[in-house]
């Protein structure tokens, strides 16, 4: 079969059009539910491999290996949101995505995670005073989930599993081995 450009895919949505999107180490590409003997489209990320998506009214989030892009609905247009320095842009690779009641998105990365609040973009390492000062590197991100009822992001990373209040604060679980 030619249809997927991939073996290995790392995350699947469906947008309010039914269209099926699924992303993997050469992209993105969509098909019609229901509809899979059809053409796959592709969806040109210039190269980067995509780790999530996140589906919202007016568009698709989109997770890669360069940051993020968003896919408008109505235009088919796709916006770059890439990654650089740390509050400035995407701390690194997008791996997770949510967006909470405040219209902030949550960019899960490959070095902790960045928020972007219109165009403002704030960096959380999630480490502890400790961590930084025994040079720990930022944990990867592979989780994340907007709790509309808790009104809390939730962030799971290798060894631990973070609470974010929609009114301010962080609270860090884990397992001490």
């Amino acid at each position: 079969d030619e249809r997927p450009l991939s073996n290995a895919y790392q995350a699947i949505t469906q947008t309010p059009d039914g269209n099926i999107w699924v992303a993997g180490r050469r992209g993105v590409q969509v098909f019609p539910a229901g509809q899979v003997a059809e053409p796959w489209r592709l969806i040109n990320l210039e190269g980067a491999e995509a780790h999530a998506f996140y589906p919202a009214p007016q568009g698709l989030w989109i997770g890669t290996t360069w940051g993020a892009a968003f896919w408008d609905y109505q235009t088919g247009a796709l916006t770059y949101y890439q990654s650089g320095a740390a509050g400035e842009a995407l701390s690194s690779a997008a791996t997770a995505i949510t967006v909470d009641s405040r219209n902030r998105v949550w960019f899960g990365t490959f070095e902790g995670l960045t928020v972007l609040d219109d165009q403002t973009y704030t960096y959380y390492d999630l480490l502890t005073d400790q961590e930084r000062q025994q040079g720990k590197v930022a944990p990867m991100v592979y989780a994340i989930l907007y709790d509309r009822q808790g009104q809390a992001i939730w962030v799971g990373v290798n060894g631990a599993l973070y609470r974010f209040a929609e009114g301010g604060g962080m609270a860090r679980y884990q397992q001490i081995f």
